[in-house]
């Protein structure tokens, strides 16, 4: 988790954002004078902002959002606890990803 907040730490994702053309993740990128002052960032980050998010790019994160998903979704469906829901997750991460996932 650390590594995920010093990588989205406004400044240095803006940088990110304005070089490679892409939106900002957060509403506190959009008061970074290098992202302020970029209209076009500006531009579209008023009208799409609000509606982004942001997902890892790594090749093991569908088994991850699948395995969380149908947790959520039994839950919500009152099929399972949310205890139970969760224990089923962590077992489908770690058969899909075996020693790429660290669960505590």
């Amino acid at each position: 988790m650390k590594l995920i907040a010093i990588a989205s730490e406004p400044r240095i994702n803006t940088l990110h954002a304005i070089k490679s053309a892409h939106l900002g993740i957060g509403q506190s990128q959009s008061a970074v004078p290098l992202y302020a002052n970029d209209r076009w960032a500006t531009g579209a980050t008023e009208r799409l902002l609000p509606y982004a998010s942001a997902q890892p790019n790594h090749t093991g994160f569908s088994p991850f959002f699948d395995a969380m998903w149908n947790g959520l979704e039994a839950t919500w469906t009152g099929q399972k606890s949310a205890e139970e829901a969760v224990a089923g997750a962590e077992a489908e991460v770690k058969v899909a990803l075996g020693n790429d996932i660290i669960i505590r």
